[in-house]
């Protein structure tokens, strides 16, 4: 199953590359509860969206020599490893970084 990471820069890049995805310091939905999963929470993990219009929206703008880019990821996902917050249903959360394959890095020009 496809998804999308929107990125607040470029850096993250070689370090998802090289390691692969961790999870971040925020966190917001790990104690929310799973509709994919009943009876268990979210819990840690790497956040995606499943709308390529969402990742533009969770990218940061990035000036490089006077023009604006935003940097994003697709990436391959285990549909049935797929963690979504009752809060929140435009995330998705991967618990373990084997569930993640990088398959495309988009950068935006606007």
């Amino acid at each position: 199953m496809v998804a999308y990471h929107g990125l607040r820069n470029g850096k993250a890049i070689k370090s998802i590359i090289l390691e692969g995805f961790k999870p971040g310091p925020c966190q917001c939905h790990k104690n929310d509860n799973d509709i994919n999963h009943p009876g268990k929470k979210v819990g840690i993990g790497s956040y995606f969206v499943p709308i390529p219009e969402l990742m533009e929206c969770y990218s940061a703008s990035k000036i490089i020599n006077g023009k604006t880019f935003k940097f994003g990821l697709i990436v391959r996902v285990r549909h049935n490893k797929i963690r979504i917050p009752n809060a929140e249903r435009d995330y998705w959360v991967l618990n373990r970084k084997e569930f993640i394959v990088l398959t495309d890095i988009n950068v935006f020009k606007y």
